[in-house]
């Protein structure tokens, strides 16, 4: 299909769904927490929290992705091991421990306790959404120049580019937002055990 200039969108407009600041937990709701809002609502103690997040809030996901879940202490058992022994995306190959034995139990007694299956949450309190200019957003899409390109990481310059590195493959590639330019780089390949040397 060609395109020929702007496409005209229409205006869209949105309404609170809800005439207060504290927020019931429907299940419209709960994906929309940020991880900070997750742990605010969530009952526990400073030392608790901070294990958690040191542990469990550097990863590939968010807060969001382990804290929908509700199950029991077996279980959270079972899913924080594999989490904290194996590495990377496929989970398979035993890993450097993150933490160690006692804050991985400490980690998985806070979860049974705070997301066990019949635990239920009160009101949520959410920090204050955008209003006014805040809200006027504008969305470019750019098309990158491999089909199978998967971004994963991705990070400004201070010449305004945009860097990202492809997953699962030995490219880096950066977009020039003013050209619309994109510029792949071969991480070029290392030795086993070894890391490519970073040069300025």
């Amino acid at each position: 299909m060609k395109i020929e200039g702007a496409t005209a969108l229409d205006d869209i407009v949105l309404e609170p769904g809800y005439a207060t600041d504290y927020l019931p937990p429907a299940p419209d709701i709960l994906p929309q927490l940020t991880g900070s809002e997750w742990l605010w609502n969530l009952p526990g103690t400073a030392e608790e929290k901070y294990i958690f997040s040191r542990n469990c809030g550097n990863g590939c996901h968010s807060y969001q992705q382990i804290l929908r879940n509700q199950l029991d202490e077996r279980s959270w058992g079972l899913m924080v091991f594999r989490m904290m022994h194996h590495a990377g995306s496929p989970l398979i190959n035993r890993a450097a421990q993150r933490g160690n034995r006692e804050q991985e139990e400490m980690i998985v007694k806070w979860l049974a306790r705070v997301r066990a299956p019949d635990t239920e949450l009160g009101q949520l309190r959410v920090y204050p959404r955008p209003h006014g200019a805040a809200t006027r957003v504008v969305v470019t899409k750019y098309e990158l120049p491999r089909v199978l390109i998967s971004p994963h990481d991705v990070s400004g310059d201070s010449k305004g580019n945009i860097w990202y590195s492809s997953h699962r493959t030995p490219y880096m590639g950066m977009f020039n937002p003013r050209t619309g330019i994109v510029t792949e780089h071969q991480v070029p390949p290392t030795p086993p055990g070894s890391y490519p040397a970073l040069t300025a």
